[in-house]
């Protein structure tokens, strides 16, 4: 009679144990990163009317290429809000998906960083950081590494 009494003890201590890592953190395990290099080339774009100024919005769409034949385009809008400040949000679209992007940006980005806010397919649940540089007026190059 003795030996299912220990069993039955030793099973409900393991599941106590098991529910207590569970609710106290216990060992999580490392985020999966991965890393995406992107070339954007404007093929357009519209600017409200008028001069620069707090408020002034430029709509704008790029062919976009990328690491291991990735290719797609992206479209959106970016808002000034200072002189030297834009605050951006776009939608990536990629033969492997789609990412959301939101950040401030700069006339002459270098290495400026914004965030990855969402994504769907390959990049469903997507977060990260994406740091652009200008490489010219119509080009920039962008480096997304995503957290998953």
């Amino acid at each position: 009679m003795r030996r299912p009494f220990i069993l039955a003890t030793t099973i409900v201590a393991a599941i106590a144990l098991a529910g207590t890592i569970a609710t106290t953190g216990g060992a999580k395990p490392a985020p999966r990163t991965s890393t995406i290099h992107l070339t954007l080339v404007q093929i357009g774009g519209f600017d409200s009317p008028g001069a620069p100024r707090p408020g002034f919005v430029h709509a704008f769409t790029d062919k976009v290429t990328g690491d291991n034949g990735i290719t797609g385009h992206d479209v959106g809008l970016c808002t000034l809000m200072t002189s030297t400040e834009l605050l951006c949000h776009s939608q990536v679209i990629l033969t492997t998906g789609q990412l959301s992007f939101q950040g401030t940006l700069h006339q002459d980005d270098h290495n400026t960083p914004g965030s990855i806010i969402g994504g769907t397919g390959a990049y469903n649940g997507a977060r990260g950081t994406a740091r652009i540089t200008d490489i010219n007026p119509t080009t920039a190059e962008v480096t997304i590494n995503l957290v998953r």
